[in-house]
């Protein structure tokens, strides 16, 4: 399984988005550009271990 991030934008304007990226060069280069236009960003590695997924 290739390593993937998810990537949250919250703007006031479009609410709450979400993008997959396979790398964390990616995603954060688009968390860059989403914040210069004021939203807010985080990034979540879907393969770290201290995320409790639903069902398991």
């Amino acid at each position: 399984m290739e390593k993937r991030y998810l990537l949250i934008t919250n703007s006031s304007f479009t609410g709450i988005d979400t993008e997959l990226f396979y790398t964390l060069e990616e995603a954060k280069i688009t968390a860059n550009v989403e914040m210069k236009h004021g939203w807010l960003t985080t990034i979540i590695d879907l393969e770290d271990k201290n995320i409790k997924w639903q069902g398991e």
